[in-house]
């Protein structure tokens, strides 16, 4: 496996294991994941990080980790095409891009529901986060194909589908919808993007700062 595959491996198996945790019908443990793995505005700070690897259904889980284990390891790429020779794997780049969006996407969510005076359910899962990969994946190839679960034969480009969701996103939460959290899927895309486009740079001016840079 590459570097790429490894550590969405390790993601997916971590979200597993959280998911398990919730269909312990246990009083205490189901109160400590709602007060440890849900993010409100009124829930502890560190849920903004813990409710990007917590998902309560099975289906909420599977499209989330089926998202990541088809384009995580393709943003990858594109941030470890970016590295100089002193670097010799990107996953901390790629952990750092993840985790960011996570975090933007329920501060977009929060923001939403103190802004919009609308009531949104807590937050929990890695969609923005996921979304985040899917952005950069659109952003370095925008014509590679791909499918749909329920339609395989129907094939589009990436970066058609993705424009598709951020305008799905857009119109449902202009209009209220509450099926999906589409504030915390519009911050982990709007991370996507300045990812794509400033990631690598800011690793690279931090490196020449903190005096990393393979000589000329």
């Amino acid at each position: 496996m590459s570097d790429g595959q490894r550590t969405v491996a390790g993601i997916i198996a971590l979200n597993s294991v959280i998911f398990f945790a919730w269909q312990v019908p246990n009083p205490v443990l189901r109160s400590f994941m709602k007060r440890h793995f849900l993010h409100a505005h009124d829930t502890p700070l560190h849920t903004m990080l813990t409710s990007v690897f917590s998902h309560r259904s099975i289906a909420h889980l599977g499209f989330n980790m089926l998202a990541l284990y088809s384009f995580g390891p393709l943003s990858f790429k594109f941030l470890e095409k970016q590295e100089t020779e002193l670097e010799g794997t990107s996953v901390y780049k790629w952990l750092a891009l993840y985790l960011s969006a996570g975090l933007l996407s329920n501060l977009a969510s929060t923001a939403a529901t103190k802004y919009t005076q609308r009531t949104l359910m807590p937050s929990l899962g890695a969609s923005g986060a996921v979304y985040s990969t899917l952005v950069m994946s659109a952003y370095s190839n925008p014509d590679i194909k791909v499918n749909l679960i329920f339609f395989p034969w129907f094939g589009f480009p990436i970066s058609t589908g993705v424009l598709a969701m951020v305008g799905f996103d857009i119109v449902g939460l202009l209009r209220g919808w509450k099926l999906l959290d589409h504030a915390a899927h519009l911050g982990g895309a709007g991370f996507g993007v300045f990812g794509s486009l400033y990631f690598n740079d800011m690793f690279r001016r931090t490196r020449g700062v903190l005096g990393y840079n393979a000589p000329a």
